[in-house]
């Protein structure tokens, strides 16, 4: 709750309090109506265009610097970035969530496996976790790493593949990744020059530069989460938001999303945040 609490962002899933139970306890949070990034994507049948795409990679770029900028003497990790973790609005925007492995980099932890439930320890997926991170797992989190998750994610957004796809299992990827290599860009030429428009060509070159910097193998090689954002905000300014416009129409009238509605008894008390005191009070249902 400390961790959320600093994360306003536009970009950040807004939490609205906590409620809780015998034995359990749960956050509320802004429904997202839009459902996961990695769903959209890898839908065969989306018609995501490349303006939309850019609009993802720089909205999870700014809410990425802000979590690394948060204050000047705390920055926060998010230690497990990766499409699954970015919710859509009702109009595609989005929100980076899941902040159950997030830590201040100025506390120690240990890297954990998904499966393990230690809420002091460092959670990653394996699939999106930077290659340093096989070797030294009982290190800090890092913002390189973060990074790193990055770079992976806009693989899935620049092609709408799971970056596992070529590989038999994810223990031969994750061998693949600690030697070096990264998921299949061998297409990227073929659907580059599949592309009609000066603009779509663009947007590509610009996702696969910041893609190829961000899982670049040493660490301090990679490029500040600020840097990258600037970058695809630049280009994002220069596209016509009628385009992007019309692309979510059509897609929001392909899938038919509706807004879910939950009945007033099978709610409990919400302690809602003050945002005076700065603490949270029991509030209304």
């Amino acid at each position: 709750m400390e961790l959320l609490r600093k994360a306003n962002h536009p970009n950040v899933v807004q939490v609205y309090g906590w409620a809780a139970w015998t034995d359990s306890i749960a956050l509320a949070m802004e429904y997202l109506p839009g459902g996961k990034l990695s769903t959209r994507l890898l839908d065969a049948d989306n018609k995501i265009t490349s303006p939309l795409r850019l609009r993802f990679a720089a909205e999870i770029a700014d809410a990425i610097s802000f979590l690394h900028t948060l204050t000047k003497s705390k920055r926060m990790t998010h230690s497990d970035i990766k499409p699954d973790n970015v919710l859509l609005t009702i109009d595609f925007h989005c929100k980076l969530a899941d902040f159950g492995g997030a830590q201040f980099c100025s506390y120690t932890v240990q890297a954990r496996q998904p499966n393990e439930v230690d809420s002091d320890r460092l959670q990653y997926t394996p699939i999106y976790a930077a290659p340093e991170l096989f070797e030294n797992a009982g290190g800090k989190p890092t913002r390189s790493a973060d990074v790193y998750s990055y770079g992976l994610t806009v693989y899935m957004i620049l092609t709408g593949k799971d970056p596992t796809e070529t590989f038999s299992s994810l223990e031969e990827y994750v061998q693949a990744i600690r030697r070096g290599q990264r998921p299949d860009t061998s297409f990227i030429p073929e659907k580059r020059r599949s592309m009609t428009t000066r603009q779509a060509l663009a947007i590509a070159d610009a996702l696969e530069s910041v893609m190829r910097q961000c899982w670049d193998h040493i660490p301090e090689e990679r490029p500040e989460i600020i840097a990258v954002r600037n970058q695809l905000q630049k280009l994002l300014r220069k596209i016509k938001q009628a385009d992007i416009t019309k692309c979510v129409s059509e897609e929001l009238e392909r899938l038919n999303i509706q807004l879910p509605s939950h009945e007033e008894h099978k709610c409990a008390p919400l302690n809602q945040l003050d945002p005076i005191t700065n603490t949270f009070a029991q509030g209304m249902r």
